[in-house]
């Protein structure tokens, strides 16, 4: 199994397993018997589009065809096996061509709007193929003259769907806020790793938790102390107002107007 340069194979242990790179993050392949062949993939380098994508030019996406093919994972035994790919919501977002997890459509898995996230709107599944349309991206499937269901666009082929450029930053952030927040041909990475099999960090999702957690006990006790300010603020006012006319009626003058 080729492998890039970048990456390194670590140790087996018993039951059979593999680690190449020092960072457990990238790809975890295994199989459905209950021998379990693991086989972490984990590279140096930022966690953008631009390095995976060297990555996968370097070999090791011919690595992940192979191993699903065959099995084969250097000396072990060959065996069936599923990868999946785990990492943080940046981290996904980024290698299947999404923009930031602050976009207008920020879920992986989904294109439910932000605003709508804790509603029970029921949401449209991302589709891998549908992420390669919105994109902008030739896409299995399609039949041309091809129309973008988000922009209206009409490509009468291929080669002017690719030779499409967006002069400016504006625009390509526009494209991506109005198609599902997929970024211009930017395809998703690794395609034979279904969407189902992408998944988050359990640890990010918990510390995102309590971090909600925290700010809306934080937002409730600022917000009780605020009301005990403002009464003693109104109840200070009153007592102001109602001493100021009971000056002015002494000296026999008219109360002033508030």
């Amino acid at each position: 199994m080729s492998l890039p340069p970048t990456c390194r194979i670590d140790a087996c242990s018993t039951p059979p397993r593999a680690c190449i790179g020092g960072n457990p993050k990238a790809l975890r392949v295994s199989s459905p018997c209950r021998c379990q062949t693991d086989l972490l993939i984990c590279s140096k380098g930022s966690d953008n589009y631009a390095n995976f994508e060297m990555l996968l030019e370097q070999g090791l996406q011919e690595s992940i065809t192979s191993l699903l093919a065959d099995g084969n994972v250097e000396t072990l035994r060959a065996l069936p096996v599923r990868v999946t790919f785990s990492a943080d919501m940046m981290c996904l977002n980024s290698v299947v061509g999404l923009a930031t997890s602050a976009a207008k459509h920020p879920c992986v898995w989904c294109c439910v709007e932000k605003t709508k996230l804790s509603a029970d709107v029921g949401s449209t599944p991302r589709t891998l193929t549908q992420m390669l349309a919105d994109g902008h991206n030739p896409a299995p499937g399609m039949v041309y003259p091809w129309t973008c269901a988000c922009c209206k666009t009409t490509f009468p082929n291929a080669a002017a769907l690719l030779s499409e450029t967006l002069p400016t930053e504006a625009a390509l952030t526009r494209h991506h806020q109005t198609h599902n927040s997929q970024r211009h041909h930017q395809p998703p990475l690794m395609l034979d790793i279904p969407m189902d099999q992408r998944l988050g960090d359990i640890l990010h999702f918990r510390l995102r938790l309590v971090q909600q957690l925290f700010a809306a006990l934080v937002l409730s006790a600022l917000s009780d102390a605020t009301e005990s300010v403002m009464e003693y603020l109104s109840n200070t006012m009153r007592f102001h107002i109602k001493s100021k006319l009971m000056a002015t009626a002494k000296r026999g003058r008219p109360p002033p107007v508030y």
